[in-house]
C-alpha cells in the first residue's frame, strides 16, 4: 500500500464501522476458541501478522501479550505513534520466531498481498503452540474486484473453496471457516460495480471514506449482529470470508 492508505487507515481504523466490525469478529473468536488463561505461567502471547497501523493491536486488551509484525515501515511508523510497544519488522513468509512461540496468531486481510499465501500460512502454523489458534481474513468474491483491491494493493480476492485449501494442513484443524459482511453484500456489489464513480468521482484509492456518526453507528451495528449469528450459522456469500484453525 501507498502512504496515502496507510494515513488514511490510521484516521479512521479507531472508529470506522468496518474495522471494528471484524475486531468484534476477531475478538469473539479469540474468546471463544483460546481465551487467555489466568495463571503466574508464561503470558497469553499474540502475534498479530501485517498488523497495519496497529489498531488490532491496542485492541486486544489485558491479558494478552502481543507482538506486531510487518514489512512496511509505514505501518511500524503508524504503530509506533500509537505507542505499540513490541514491533518487528519482517516478510510474513519467514517470520523470525522460533517453532511453539505463540498462543494465537492473528492474519487480518494478510495472504492477499502476498505472492505465496501457502507459505504465509504454513510460517503462521509454525509459530503456533500446540492447541494454538490462528484466525485470518481475506477479501471474497473474485466479482468484487476493483479500484479498491489495486489501491489496497490485493493480488486477488477468495472463493470459500481457494480459501478451504489454502488452510488445510496436516496439524491444523478447521474450527470454523466462512462468510461476514453478509448483510451489505449486495449494497456493497451495486457500489463497487454501479456506484463508485458517482460517490468517488475524482478518487483512484480505497473505499475508505468518513460516514456520518449515526450511519457508521448502523453499519457497525450490522456487523457486530452478524458475529454473534456466525457463532451459531455460516452465511452463504459476504464481502470477507474468515478462518479459524487450531494446530492439533
Amino acid at each position: 500500500m501507498n502512504l496515502q492508505e496507510y494515513e488514511r487507515m490510521y484516521t479512521f481504523e479507531s472508529s470506522h464501522w468496518w474495522f471494528r466490525g471484524v475486531r468484534s469478529l476477531v475478538l469473539m473468536f479469540l474468546d471463544r476458541f483460546c481465551p487467555p488463561v489466568v495463571s503466574f505461567g508464561p503470558p497469553f502471547r499474540v502475534l498479530d501478522l501485517g498488523c497495519g497501523t496497529g489498531a488490532t493491536l491496542t485492541s486486544l486488551g489485558p491479558g494478552r501479550w502481543t507482538v506486531g509484525m510487518d514489512l512496511s515501515p509505514e505501518a511500524i511508523a503508524f504503530c509506533r505513534k500509537r505507542r505499540i510497544p513490541r514491533l518487528v519488522r519482517s516478510p510474513a513468509e519467514a517470520i523470525p520466531v522460533r517453532d511453539s512461540e505463540f498462543h494465537a496468531v492473528l492474519a487480518l486481510d494478510l495472504i492477499e498481498h502476498t505472492e505465496e499465501d501457502r507459505r504465509v500460512l504454513a510460517e503462521a502454523v509454525r509459530v503456533l503452540r500446540p492447541g494454538g489458534v490462528l484466525i485470518l481474513t481475506v477479501p471474497a468474491c473474485p466479482g468484487l474486484w476493483g479500484a479498491h483491491d489495486l489501491a489496497l494493493g490485493h493480488r486477488r480476492r477468495y472463493r470459500l473453496r481457494d480459501l478451504r485449501q489454502k488452510v488445510t494442513f496436516p496439524a491444523v484443524e478447521v474450527k470454523k471457516l466462512g462468510y461476514f459482511n453478509f448483510f451489505l453484500f449486495l449494497p456493497i456489489w451495486l457500489f463497487r460495480k454501479l456506484g463508485r464513480k458517482a460517490f468517488l468521482p475524482a478518487h483512484s484509492g480505497s473505499d475508505l471514506f468518513r460516514f456520518p456518526g449515526p450511519l457508521n453507528a448502523l453499519l457497525l451495528a450490522l456487523l457486530r449482529l452478524e458475529a454473534r449469528i456466525i457463532e451459531r450459522i455460516n452465511f452463504p456469500i459476504g464481502v470477507t470470508l474468515f478462518a479459524v484453525l487450531r494446530k492439533k
